[in-house]
């Protein structure tokens, strides 16, 4: 099975993030490796054990270029503490003593580790000029149409405090979250955009059970996630074979196909000197 690594935190490095186009462009970003749906789409994804960390976080708006507004959220070094007592982190909260009031106070949110099966987009592969992108296949799921991204591997789930309550109501009427798939799904009314979590009726070819089993025993610790003490994730992303079919996060597919290549290779050298030995 694949083995996964991480990229620490630099303390003294401030968020330990990097800048927001660092992250989008890093394939072992943690923001790379977080479940994410736009509105009018959904994902599949199977919860990766009970646990999680619910910490609390500052709201620092934003914009992008084309004038779309967004909020990041901050983890919060002051009122994060461990369970001893201590801050999770050394660093000083920059953004508790911030004048703007909606900077400074915090809110709760939820990380937990979940297998990300697909997401069901609205569009088809906007990236199809890309080398080695390919089209989305074509779904109807009742009256709509939806183009299927297929991902197969561990990624980090995000949620509200208010999406987090709706989950833990969903876990007391279950013996385990890990008994049922889930749709997460993205809604935009006029200027609201909810999020949502509902049992899934998606069939699988293949659930990846004994895949999911055998990463979960190696994931990085949540807690150190949510307190950007790990700032890097490489994980595997399963073929349709399962754990015998794998590409790491930091292997192009390129690097994959020369492998597979190599492979091939030294087999059939093996097989040939052993026909000349015979």
């Amino acid at each position: 099975m694949p083995k996964i690594s991480v990229g620490t935190y630099v303390q003294g490095s401030g968020s330990g993030s990097g800048s927001s186009m660092d992250e989008i462009r890093n394939p072992l970003s943690v923001w790379r490796n977080t479940v994410r749906v736009r509105p009018n789409e959904y994902a599949v994804i199977k919860f990766m054990g009970e646990g999680g960390d619910l910490s609390r976080y500052h709201n620092i708006p934003g914009m992008t270029r084309d004038g779309a507004r967004f909020t990041k959220y901050e983890y919060c070094a002051r009122l994060n503490l461990g369970t001893e007592g201590q801050q999770v982190r050394e660093d000083s909260c920059t953004f508790c003593v911030s004048a703007d009031d909606a900077i400074s106070n915090t809110t709760e949110r939820f990380l937990a580790w979940a297998f990300h099966y697909g997401t069901f987009h609205s569009a088809q592969n906007p990236r199809l000029d890309r080398d080695g992108q390919e089209p989305w296949d074509e779904i109807r799921r009742g009256q709509k149409m939806f183009y299927r991204e297929t991902v197969r591997k561990p990624q980090l789930f995000q949620a509200s405090f208010t999406l987090y309550k709706n989950l833990e109501s969903k876990r007391e009427m279950m013996d385990s979250l890990t008994d049922r798939n889930f749709d997460y799904s993205c809604m935009r009314v006029t200027d609201r955009t909810t999020y949502s979590l509902d049992y899934s009726d998606t069939s699988l070819t293949n659930d990846y059970a004994s895949e999911i089993q055998a990463v979960e025993r190696d994931l990085p610790d949540i807690e150190s996630i949510a307190a950007k003490l790990i700032t890097e994730i490489d994980v595997p992303q399963f073929g349709e074979d399962g754990k015998d079919s794998y590409r790491m996060n930091s292997q192009t597919p390129q690097q994959v196909a020369n492998e597979e290549s190599a492979f091939t290779n030294m087999t059939a050298s093996q097989t040939k000197d052993e026909e000349i030995n015979d």
